[in-house]
């Protein structure tokens, strides 16, 4: 019977270990899947022109510079888990000259693709709350940039409450209390805002070099914009994870300061989108901006229901 293979490789938006990240090196692994009627590489999204590159290439020579096949069921788990997660992939795919420099090169010019790269890279770790426990284990250990953001919304979605903590994931068994929850959020939020802010500038000098090839130029603004409106939520959600957090310490006063801050916040998000973005789309659940108008119409309900609340 003919197989169908379909690869989940990370830098998906589904995978919660890297679901953020922009790169992964599982399509190296291809080679597992000789004798497939079909293989698909399950990873990247619009933003990763690189990878996609990546896994056309391990899809028309899985023996191509940096080839991973592993002997036994558990090197694969392993080696897939190494490779997705950035935490050892070979030097031909990501090292100098290596397949990710020189795709960058390609799509967008010289030094315009060695700015790419540096931005493909760029994170910030996550701390740990505990020697073992990472500050908001639903979250991947690295905080790429975040031009995509359904996924964090969502996950946030499940944690704005006081109530005990009812989505599935890690953070389920820990005995935090509605203070620490909410505190966790905030702080991971503002992290959040200072990565997507330093990307901004990233892509900024991108659009600043002299060789960035004119058919990458509307899709590098666009990410700018993306980016943008990410620095914008995730600060307007540190905000409105501090009120949650002085709503849980009976703050009064607290409370009132910080919901009248993120209300500010939203407002201005709000505005920026409005004068950026058109929302006419073609796909019935609106992509991923619709996601940001759907968040942003749930905070503004929360808000008031805190201040009712206080």
């Amino acid at each position: 019977m003919p197989i169908f293979n379909f690869f989940l490789g990370g830098a998906d938006l589904y995978t919660r270990d890297s679901f953020n990240y922009p790169f992964s090196g599982a399509a190296a692994m291809n080679g597992l899947f000789l004798g497939a009627e079909t293989s698909y590489n399950f990873s990247g999204a619009v933003f990763q022109d690189p990878l996609q590159l990546f896994n056309s290439e391990f899809s028309w020579n899985v023996k191509s510079p940096g080839h991973q096949i592993p002997k036994s069921y558990e090197e694969s788990v392993k080696v897939r888990m190494e490779l997705m997660t950035y935490r050892q992939i070979p030097a031909e795919i990501i090292g100098p000259s290596g397949f990710l420099e020189e795709a960058c090169k390609k799509l967008y010019g010289r030094k315009a693709g060695m700015a790419m790269k540096r931005y493909f890279e760029f994170y910030r770790m996550q701390p740990l709350a505990s020697t073992s426990s990472l500050l908001v284990p639903d979250l991947p250990e690295r905080l790429y940039p975040l031009p995509i953001l359904w996924r964090s919304l969502e996950i946030d979605r499940d944690y704005g409450s006081l109530g005990p903590v009812h989505a599935p994931g890690p953070s389920k068994d820990r005995a935090d209390s509605p203070f620490e929850k909410q505190e966790r959020w905030a702080k991971i939020w503002k992290l959040y805002g200072e990565v997507n802010y330093e990307a901004v500038g990233m892509i900024s000098e991108v659009l600043g070099t002299n060789d960035l090839r004119a058919d990458a130029h509307d899709e590098i603004m666009y990410l700018k914009k993306c980016l943008e409106v990410a620095q914008r939520f995730s600060f307007v959600l540190a905000s409105y994870h501090t009120a949650l957090m002085h709503t849980a310490a009976r703050d009064r006063s607290s409370v009132e300061s910080s919901v009248k801050q993120t209300q500010d916040r939203l407002k201005e998000l709000l505005k920026f989108l409005n004068e950026r973005f058109s929302f006419d789309t073609v796909d019935p659940m609106g992509g991923d901006q619709s996601s940001w108008l759907e968040a942003s119409l749930y905070l503004r309900s929360r808000l008031d229901e805190i201040l009712r609340m206080n």
